[in-house]
């Protein structure tokens, strides 16, 4: 699963598509990442699968109290008051139609100005891609980068040696 990164608290929220058996094994799991202050809920269903979002519900909050957010994201509908309603609101984004709401990216911890950026462009001219397409500050968000693929790398590895994600990260189930 790709929700390493908010496990390892360097992203306040990842999203997976699951299959049935995934989900399956990460419903015994929830409390006990819970525990931790992680939480996941289920944003859209399609072709089968369901698009999960694991969150640090302060880390999520913090990124949704920045004003330049609220002001963004109240744009598209969004009440920021409450993480539970600002997770609502983009499972409606995410059910009205085929389109994915960009505006995803603020709760996956990109930059503001990265989103408005793509959002703009449509996601062409940009400085910098890698987790994101970068359109602003380059330099700084290559280190994030980096600082994400050498977390994600080693996941990789301990995953690779069979442990959980509970294991890695210290979760007793």
């Amino acid at each position: 699963m790709s929700f390493g990164l908010t496990l390892a608290g360097i992203k306040p929220a990842s999203v997976a598509w699951l299959g049935a058996e995934e989900k399956r094994k990460l419903t015994p799991c929830r409390r006990h990442f819970a525990q931790r202050g992680i939480e996941f809920c289920s944003l859209c269903a399609r072709h089968g699968k369901t698009l999960a979002m694991a969150y640090d519900r302060k880390a999520l909050k913090t990124a949704l109290d920045d004003g330049r957010v609220r002001n963004f994201l109240s744009g598209y509908g969004y009440d920021c008051a409450s993480v539970d309603g600002a997770l609502g609101r983009l499972a409606e984004r995410m059910t009205d139609g085929d389109d994915f709401p960009h505006e995803m990216g603020v709760f996956l911890g990109y930059p503001i100005e990265d989103v408005e950026g793509y959002i703009r462009t449509g996601g062409r001219d940009c400085a910098l891609c890698g987790f994101w397409k970068v359109y602003s500050d380059p330099e700084t968000k290559a280190r994030t980068f980096s600082r994400y693929r050498k977390c994600a790398e080693a996941i990789g590895v301990k995953l690779k040696q069979g442990l959980s994600m509970a294991q890695i990260f210290n979760i007793t189930v």
